[in-house]
């Protein structure tokens, strides 16, 4: 757990209005990302994508495959601070992919009473955060199995 940020995958609208997100294709994606890694854990925010995180789970263990409600502001601001902190202090370091750094060069920084989170410029904006929030969300599993390490069972042998 190095805190290297690289993307998996990343869908997004090439600006036809009927286009939707190949849930198949992410669903496969997220399959071979477990079978590639040793993942800890995959937290997705769970609105539109009950069903996939529920599938996802019991393919991949429940307690692998967690729902992280980005919309609670008592969490994502203190994970975008942590994450903050880190770019600041270079502990954080990502794979230059380009369309991270252009989701990472859109956002804003929203003041709630709970810290900063980071939002589109606008409502409907077609300049995307969403790998930006994926970021820290990642950074923020980090950080939770850092601080709870899996307990390993030990065996004892007697002979």
């Amino acid at each position: 757990m190095d805190g290297h940020i690289f993307l998996i995958g990343l869908w997004e609208n090439p600006g036809d209005k009927d286009w939707r997100v190949p849930r198949e294709e992410v669903s496969n994606a997220v399959d071979v990302m477990f079978e590639r890694y040793e993942v800890l854990s995959l937290a997705c925010d769970p609105w539109g994508w009950r069903s996939e995180i529920e599938a996802w789970g019991k393919r991949h263990g429940e307690t692998r495959v967690v729902e992280y409600n980005t919309g609670f502001v008592g969490r994502m601001a203190p994970a975008t601070d942590r994450f903050y902190q880190a770019v600041v202090d270079g502990s954080l370091s990502q794979d230059g992919d380009p369309r991270l750094a252009a989701h990472m060069a859109h956002c804003v920084a929203r003041a709630t009473p709970q810290g900063d989170v980071i939002m589109k410029d606008k409502r409907g904006s077609p300049r995307k955060v969403d790998a930006s929030i994926a970021a820290i969300i990642a950074f923020d599993r980090r950080a939770w199995h850092l601080a709870n390490p899996v307990k390993r069972r030990r065996a004892y042998s007697f002979a």
